[in-house]
């Protein structure tokens, strides 16, 4: 329950489309490759680049050619990679696609539409009831074999698949990969403020809302509280999504 709870969730990234008005779920590369049959162009892809930062690079810049299909990280991508260098943009184009699809299939309830997660969605889905710095506590020790972030004692120099740390990555709520791994867009444009109950669908300078942090990011910004800003047309390689099914905001 809760205020949020009416946007319900799915305990495992793999469950069928059939299941997704119970979603809020991390998308990966072998779902995403359905939408470009709808020759729709990726902002990364139009624009000819996405921040991204290879194992020959020591910052991360503007990359040529890198996009969800191909981020330029110098590693093989599985299917089971989250997408990335997703704008908010793309996502957003993506959950309208999917609501059409799922709606004509007769797969959602009336009135629910695929969709982000708002701020206040994210961070729910997120604790799973807990109010620590991460989901499983404070420590940063208690996030060993359960995400993806810096270095590469977690096997991993950049993405890791999805739900690759199994039962222990997985939150109260049963959802993985909402810390670490890549970030992910909220609805919400952003304020220096903070998150608001609702969401906040106002104008301002920031762009929108990015949480979860990445496997480029530490502990400082891997927690459930933390907030970012990012424009809207902006990919990069540490960024995907999660779609959300509820009421339309």
């Amino acid at each position: 329950g809760g205020r949020w709870g009416a946007c319900r969730l799915l305990p495992h990234p793999n469950t069928p489309p059939r299941c997704l008005h119970a979603a809020l779920n991390a998308w990966h590369r072998s779902r995403k490759r359905e939408f470009p049959a709808r020759d729709y162009i990726t902002d990364g892809e139009n624009k000819g680049d996405s921040f991204s930062v290879g194992r020959d690079k020591e910052a991360w810049e503007a990359v040529k050619g890198a996009n969800w299909q191909d981020p330029k990280l110098g590693i093989k991508l599985r299917d089971n990679h989250p997408a990335c260098c997703i704008s908010w943009n793309d996502a957003v184009a993506f959950c309208v696609w999917l609501t059409e699809r799922e709606q004509t299939a007769g797969r959602l309830p009336t009135g629910q539409v695929v969709r982000l997660p708002t701020e206040a969605e994210w961070e729910y889905a997120c604790r799973a009831g807990a109010q620590t710095k991460c989901w499983w506590g404070e420590a940063k020790a208690g996030g060993n074999n359960r995400l993806n972030w810096p270095g590469t004692a977690d096997a991993f120099e950049f993405m890791s698949p999805v739900d690759h740390y199994g039962a222990r990555g997985r939150n109260k709520f049963g959802l993985a990969d909402l810390l670490g791994n890549v970030r992910e867009w909220c609805l919400d444009v952003f304020v220096p403020v903070g998150a608001h109950e609702d969401c906040n669908t106002g104008t301002g300078s920031f762009g929108r809302v990015a949480r979860g942090g990445a496997f480029s990011n530490g502990p400082s910004t891997t927690r459930c509280a933390y907030r970012e800003p990012s424009k809207e047309a902006h990919a990069r390689s540490s960024g995907g999504f999660r779609v959300a099914v509820g009421p339309a905001q």
